[in-house]
């Protein structure tokens, strides 16, 4: 009999392969779910190999202590899973289901979770990330994000939110904003805080909003190809005032009289008739 975390390593292969090779993976996923057994909502539990006990930690231990080991049937696990959500929405829209059924004290708990985390994030940069998809986890996550961005497992999570619609994007903006004095003393906050632009959200919105737009319009672009950010006004001053003083036209303080007699006093040599003229600029 095949172990058990070889025969998932053995179904990750082939769901990898078919991705590769664009074979339909449907046949696979039917008998997995099959063979769990399970209600839609033990799905993700199953293929994680976690209980809800093991998504509540472990007292911290006195004294000084390593990292937890990892189990490494929940490590591939993670892997399997964050496979299936590589799959089109179709077929891995058992699994996704299951994360969209918990409640939101488990779907809370599985983003603190070293290893669901990283499904969660898949879940969200994945085939399966449909907007309908994204916005019912958004929605299931919403007044958590805070609490999400002290965590340092779970403020992974609100980085990858930032690739969300421009209203659910403000909405997690103006909660970490509200809750700054918490977030600036928690280094997975200040991470966060800094992710997000969030000073720019504080002082200049107008150019966070720009910032937000540009970036998911870069991400549109068609061929992969980023669109050229148009420039600011003041930006394109600076230019101009960086181009006139390296002619020495520069004027205020920063000019160089010396530059600017030089400028004037310059000629330039033209071809008339086969004989060079001298003509003042």
């Amino acid at each position: 009999m095949i172990p058990e975390r070889s025969r998932v390593a053995v179904l990750k292969t082939l769901i990898d392969a078919c991705i590769k090779q664009e074979f339909s993976a449907t046949p696979i996923i039917s008998a997995i779910t099959k063979s769990y057994d399970c209600t839609s909502a033990e799905l993700i539990f199953k293929t994680l190999h976690l209980t809800p006990a093991d998504l509540t930690p472990p007292p911290k231990p006195e004294g000084p202590s390593g990292k937890p080991k990892r189990d490494p049937f929940q490590l591939h696990g993670s892997l399997f899973a964050q496979s299936i959500l590589s799959l089109p929405i179709d077929i891995a829209s058992p699994l996704v289901e299951s994360i969209l059924a918990q409640s939101q004290d488990t779907l809370v708990a599985l983003c603190k979770n070293s290893q669901a985390s990283h499904v969660i994030q898949k879940l969200l940069n994945s085939p399966a990330a449909t907007v309908p998809n994204r916005r019912r986890l958004l929605n299931a996550l919403k007044g958590r994000f805070v609490e999400l961005s002290l965590d340092t497992v779970a403020s992974h999570i609100v980085d990858a939110c930032w690739d969300s619609p421009m209203n659910y994007r403000q909405s997690i903006a103006e909660a970490l904003l509200h809750a700054e004095p918490q977030m600036r003393e928690s280094y997975s906050g200040r991470a966060v805080w800094r992710n997000w632009s969030m000073d720019k959200f504080k002082t200049r919105k107008q150019q966070w909003f720009q910032l937000a737009k540009e970036e998911a319009a870069a991400a549109a672009a068609p061929d992969g190809k980023p669109i050229e950010r148009k420039k600011t006004a003041i930006e394109l001053a600076r230019e101009r005032h960086a181009a006139q003083k390296k002619m020495g036209f520069a004027t205020g303080a920063n000019s160089n009289s010396g530059n600017k007699r030089s400028a004037v006093a310059a000629t330039d040599m033209e071809e008339v008739d086969g004989k060079k003229k001298r003509r003042m600029v």
